[in-house]
């Protein structure tokens, strides 16, 4: 037990707490396409469309998010058991 509670410890020098991220995939001309990815790994994401590319949400917080759309927890459980969740928004936008 007790090394499994020494590696639940965050702050490690040089390592990166495990959390559920957010990626958008970016299209060229600063337009988001409608897909959204959850990963605990980013190795996880799958190929981005062409000329898209993932980029991170560094403002994303997975417990305000579900507080605010209780209907996230279906997708951070999909997320935590197959490594990566992608949904689709209704549109997409420029940043």
């Amino acid at each position: 037990m007790q090394c499994r509670i020494a590696g639940l410890v965050a702050g490690t020098e040089g390592e990166e707490m495990n959390r559920l991220r957010r990626f958008y995939e970016k299209m060229p001309y600063g337009i988001k396409s409608s897909r959204v990815a959850y990963v605990i790994d980013a190795a996880a994401l799958p190929e981005a469309l062409p000329d898209a590319e993932w980029k991170e949400d560094l403002s994303f917080r997975a417990a305000e998010s579900v507080l605010g759309d209780p209907g996230l927890k279906a997708v951070y459980l999909m997320a935590l058991e197959k490594g990566c969740a992608v949904v689709t928004t209704p549109t997409a936008k420029p940043e």
